[in-house]
């Protein structure tokens, strides 16, 4: 194997066989300008490995491809669909391309963040369902740039105080990509403000008067959706320790209340959800709360023929631990009876 990697390295070194390479080298560097979606990184990737992107190479490509990639940035970025910030969307010149070029031509993170800056700024985040993939992955490439401690506040500000489902998402979307070392006091006490703000503009979906159960859906979509996902792929302790875990457990109670407003086979048929969410530990069930279930049960008079399915269902979806959550909440006895009948 020496031999070979030894035999080729002298061809190459070869004058004419260097005068071909130089040629090749030269023709992807004039693509660059040229080039399509992500065959510029590929090109520059490959110019750098074999050592070919001198300075005037550098400032030649900045020139013709970054600067027009640059300009284009700057006027800020369209989060109508997922993939306008990650792919092309029919335009070569989006953020995450500008980043990965940027950080190849070795330009200054000062200039750098300058560009991102005037874009945030010219950026509006609209409230909408498809442009949420677009923010988290706009976040992401900040993130992966290491600009987000320069940027985190002006992207915190872009979130309206709208009373749209996915307002609240985009914050959620937002948290995991805040590093933790970044989360200083005064980022946490804003935070704190712009998710109490957001989630008291959502609760006028819950308080409106309106049938029990379609109140009951809208919560438990709020608390799955937004809440427990959020804590779900949220990496900062901090953030869940003083944001998330407070709210959660706030939230929570309302929507153990609005459960206890169902009908019985109503509540039958979403017990399980909620606590399958929260399939750690306790569930995050009070023992008050748990007491409240269990005298549900024993009021409504449920039989262990209706509440088999639920444990059925948590088997079949494969949540570890949700059976013992659910045995906390059924009255004495009830439990080793399911357990006969569900292994039967």
């Amino acid at each position: 194997m020496q031999s070979i990697v030894a035999l080729l390295s002298s061809f190459i070194k070869q004058p004419e066989i260097q005068k071909k390479i130089d040629a090749i080298l030269q023709k992807l560097t004039i693509m660059i300008e040229n080039a399509d979606d992500d065959c510029v990184l590929v090109l520059l990737d490959y110019l750098k490995k074999m050592d070919r992107l001198t300075q005037e190479t550098k400032k030649q490509i900045i020139g013709s491809y970054l600067s027009q990639c640059e300009e284009h940035v700057k006027q800020g970025i369209s989060l109508k669909e997922r993939t306008e910030v990650r792919a092309s969307g029919g335009n070569k010149y989006c953020l995450s391309r500008y980043l990965n070029a940027a950080i190849l031509l070795d330009v200054s993170r000062d200039e750098q963040l300058k560009t991102i800056l005037v874009c945030l700024n010219n950026t509006t985040i609209d409230i909408s369902t498809s442009s949420f993939g677009g923010f988290y992955y706009l976040c992401k490439d900040i993130k992966e740039a290491g600009l987000m401690a320069d940027c985190v506040l002006l992207l915190m500000d872009k979130f309206n105080l709208d009373a749209a489902d996915h307002s609240i998402e985009k914050l959620v979307g937002f948290l995991p990509n805040i590093p933790e070392e970044y989360i200083t006091d005064d980022l946490k006490e804003k935070l704190i403000k712009k998710m109490t703000d957001l989630v008291k503009a959502l609760e006028p979906k819950f308080t409106e008067s309106m049938a029990e159960q379609i109140k009951f859906h809208n919560y438990e979509q709020f608390m799955a959706n937004s809440l427990l996902h959020a804590k779900m792929y949220c990496a900062s302790s901090k953030l869940k320790d003083t944001i998330l875990d407070p709210l959660i457990s706030r939230h929570f109670q309302i929507f153990v209340d609005l459960l206890l407003q169902l009908p019985p086979e109503k509540f039958i048929e979403r017990l399980w959800y909620p606590f399958v969410c929260r399939a750690d530990d306790s569930g995050g069930i009070t023992e008050q709360q748990a007491e409240q279930i269990k005298k549900y049960i024993s009021d409504k008079q449920i039989t262990v023929d209706q509440m088999s399915p639920v444990f059925q269902k948590a088997i079949t979806l494969g949540y570890i631990g949700t059976q013992n959550i659910l045995k906390q909440l059924l009255p004495e006895g009830m439990c080793h009876a399911l357990d006969v009948v569900v292994q039967t």
